[in-house]
């Protein structure tokens, strides 16, 4: 009897491996065979993701190679193609015949969606789907206690490939949009002279469309005075006390938010001086219990807050953290965790909070079972995604790793051992202190209260005192690690005067009131950063915001929005690749020339509307529970790509969109210019990425630099050259005709030796061309006499 073991990835493959005691070739085996307490015969394999992806075109017929023939539109197969990715046609020979030759498949990629549809189409090609005894195991950790626990705990595989049908039902349906829209869009772009690859998704366009909207708020924000109503009052022991209400007026462009107060005076026959009516005066103790604990997003938005790290550094760390077997799955967007989970976080409370440099600090706390019940999953089935938390291995010390070392040394397996580095160990402090709240006590404090009703008008306010910090006491604050660690607990506000109003006044007392209106304005949006869209609350994840239909809106609320956990970040990536928003060092986003025009031709368009997102994670759900087929959300993506080309051919203006775009592109250049060119002295100098030419027209290589956006003017500013690069504050410095500053260590091009120059414009007085050229001196600023350098003519010559 042989079991045969399919694994996504080469990594989680031979996790596997290692925790039923497989040997496998190398560090880099994606295959492994051997007994274990599944069966005698046990063979594991790694994929290596999707080895199967859909056709382009031009695979279904030669015609379809032309991308910019709109005759050839719409394209539809009859029957979805699929490819095997290149280089990997040995990986599923192996994995064919291992399937056929198996008496028993588990299925053990990832699990979510994606995980069961890259097993099926494997499966399916290999011959053995309806033919074979398949199970599902759902590896939520690479640990071997977790890995054990899985394959102990096998289930049914038909809930996998119903996930897998609605998965592969949402790669048709985006191909179809992807290769019509795309086309279509670009093709008719070119035609009225405006270039580039304009790709159209449901997922990029709808939150390319949520950006812009953003934007125009910021573009179109204009200052209004805002009206709030407050009080005073005399409590019979002499304290005077603020209240609020909840009147407060906005102005707009027509209305006047003082008429509109004054107006709300009256209707509340309210005066400057009246008596209300004691309606609470109340003091209590409450208990505040720990936040969710971390899915994916969650996790980048925690390292951003507490690390200031990007997106691409937590996503790296994260991953490490899962194949080392030290986190749980890490593309999750569920907050929970199973009872499982909950007693093995219990049972290592001590070893997680030693390892923190907390040992014997603070004693395990037991949740309620009311209070708990909001962090464990109802799921019943293990398939369920949880929550990112610390596996049952423990991240070690870096002493303990050392003797972890050094005993392997002496048995001569060093290579086995992978080194846990600095940034795995900070996440892996953030991911255990969020996880340990929920073994702590609540936060607990006295609360106050006092609600003084005048008419129909309740005016009230409230404080509170910290009695106990409890679980808030190991979360980290802003920045802790940022730049060396600041603090190892949050900072507890400075407590405020705390005041029992029930102690002074009771229910039904009369007080005076003394109203005042306080005047504010309105605040303009910031410009976002990337970690806002993708983000724990981030503006994908919120998109039900921007959905009118209340039913679609709760949809969308339900399922986080626009994209999966393991998508949504790779959208921001998208659109930045597309050209559609850039990002500066802070990771502030601008939306460009081509992002805005998107956006306007696909405004009214129902693919770039998030509701559509909510339409179809209606639909996957309900082939998900078998009650629909996937074929019908194929058959409407594709009418809904007939409703868009009918659009777009009626709605398009050429002049219009011409004009638009140039006006966008000024503006954008605008924003990000560094200066005027110093040639032409009217475009602006921005920085681009722009493609040398070969003589036969062919692209070469992708350099980037400063050039000016005036069509009639071909200056550049070339940021790199031989083996150094041009700051933008370098760049500044040269269109101001200043020199840059001193660059050490510039190789030359012709002689390979070293020397050091700064740098300023010069133009040539017969040709009148302006280069970048190297200034030598014997003394510079602030610099030790260094021995003069041979001077080259110019760039050229070195």
């Amino acid at each position: 009897m042989t079991t045969f073991i399919l694994a996504e990835k080469e990594k989680q493959g031979r996790s596997y491996m290692d925790a039923l005691g497989i040997k496998y070739a190398n560090a880099h085996s994606a295959y492994g065979r051997g007994s274990t307490f599944l069966d005698d015969d046990t063979v594991v394999i790694g994929a290596e993701g999707h080895l199967f992806e859909l056709a382009e075109p031009e695979q279904y017929d030669p015609k379809y190679k032309d991308r910019l023939d709109l005759s050839l539109l719409p394209i539809f197969p009859q029957q979805f193609k699929y490819e095997i990715r290149k280089n990997l046609i040995n990986r599923f020979n192996l994995i064919k015949g291992q399937a056929n030759h198996a008496d028993r498949i588990i299925v053990a990629t990832d699990k979510d969606n994606e995980g069961g549809a890259i097993a099926f189409n494997i499966l399916l090609m290999s011959g053995v789907v309806g033919k074979k005894d398949i199970v599902r195991a759902y590896p939520n950790s690479l640990d071997k206690p977790a890995i054990v626990r899985t394959f102990k705990h096998l289930e049914p595989i038909q809930q996998t490939w119903r996930d897998a049908d609605a998965a592969i039902a949402r790669g048709k349906s985006d191909w179809l949009i992807g290769m019509n829209l795309s086309r279509l869009y670009t093709s008719k772009l070119k035609d009225v002279g405006i270039y580039g690859n304009f790709a159209v998704g449901r997922a990029i366009s709808s939150t390319l469309k949520l950006i812009c909207l953003w934007y125009r708020a910021i573009e179109t924000f204009k200052e209004q005075p805002t009206y709030s109503l407050n009080a005073k009052t005399k409590l019979p022991n002499g304290s005077i006390i603020k209240l609020t209400s909840g009147i407060k007026t906005v102005g707009t462009d027509k209305t006047d938010p003082k008429v509109e107060m004054h107006k709300a005076l009256n209707d509340h026959q309210l005066k400057p001086k009246m008596y209300g009516i004691v309606k609470e005066s109340s003091s209590s103790q409450k208990n505040s219990y720990p936040t969710k604990l971390l899915t994916k997003a969650g996790l980048y938005t925690e390292m951003s807050r507490v690390a200031g790290w990007s997106q691409k550094k937590s996503e790296k760390v994260m991953q490490d953290n899962y194949e080392q077997g030290y986190q749980t799955y890490p593309r999750t967007d569920s907050p929970k965790i199973t009872m499982e989970d909950y007693k093995y976080l219990c049972a290592n409370f001590d070893s997680y909070m030693s390892h923190l440099g907390m040992k014997d600090k603070y004693q395990l706390y037991k949740l309620p079972s009311d209070k708990l019940s909001k962090y464990l999953s109802k799921e019943a089935s293990s398939g369920a995604h949880t929550a990112i938390i610390p596996t049952q291995k423990v991240m070690p010390s870096k002493e303990e790793e050392q003797e972890i070392i050094k005993d392997l040394k002496a048995k001569g397996k060093e290579s086995d051992y992978t080194l846990i580095t600095d940034d795995q160990r900070i996440m892996w402090e953030v991911v255990t202190r969020r996880t340990m709240t929920i073994l702590l006590p609540p936060y607990t404090y006295i609360s106050n209260k006092l609600v003084v009703g005048a008419n129909d008008v309740d005016f009230s306010v409230t404080n509170s005192a910290m009695l106990n910090n409890g679980w808030k006491d190991i979360v980290l604050p802003k920045n802790a690690l940022k730049k060396g660690r600041k603090s190892s607990a949050t900072k507890t506000k400075k407590e405020e005067s705390t005041f029992d109003f029930s102690k002074v006044v009771h229910k039904d007392d009369q007080l005076p009131l003394i109203l005042n209106i306080e005047q504010g304005k309105t605040v303009k949006p910031k410009p976002l950063k990337d970690i806002q869209i993708y983000g724990d609350n981030g503006l994908m994840e919120k998109a039900y915001e921007y959905v009118d239909d209340p039913r679609l809106s709760k949809l969308l609320k339900k399922v986080q929005g626009i994209g999966t956990s393991a998508t949504k970040d790779t959208i921001v990536d998208s659109l930045v690749q597309k050209e559609y928003i850039t990002l500066n060092s802070q990771n502030v986003i601008t939306v460009t020339a081509k992002g805005w025009l998107m956006y306007t031709l696909m405004k009214n368009s129902l693919v770039s509307d998030p509701s559509l997102s909510a339409k179809w994670e209606a639909y996957y759900d309900q082939i998900s529970k078998g009650k629909a087929n996937a074929q019908d959300l194929v058959n409407a993506t594709a009418k809904l790509i007939l409703t868009e080309i009918s659009r777009v051919n009626k709605k398009w203006n050429k002049d219009k969109i011409t004009g638009y775009y140039q006006k966008r592109q000024q503006i954008f250049n605008q924003t990000l210019s560094i200066g005027t060119c110093p040639i032409c002295n009217k475009g602006n100098m921005v920085y681009e990425k722009f493609t040398g030419k070969g003589k036969d027209g062919t692209n070469l290589s992708t350099y980037n630099g400063w050039k000016c956006d005036n069509p009639d003017c071909k200056f550049k500013i070339w940021q790199h050259f031989a083996n150094i690069s041009f700051t933008q504050t370098d760049a500044k410095r040269l269109l101001n005709g200043d020199k840059t500053r001193v660059i050490r260590g510039i190789i030359g091009q012709k002689s390979h030796k070293k020397y050091d120059a700064a740098f300023q414009l010069k133009q040539n007085k017969k040709t009148g061309k302006v280069t970048v050229s190297p200034i030598f001196e014997d003394k510079w600023v602030g610099e030790k006499r260094r021995k003069k350098p041979r001077r080259p003519n110019s760039l050229k010559n070195f």
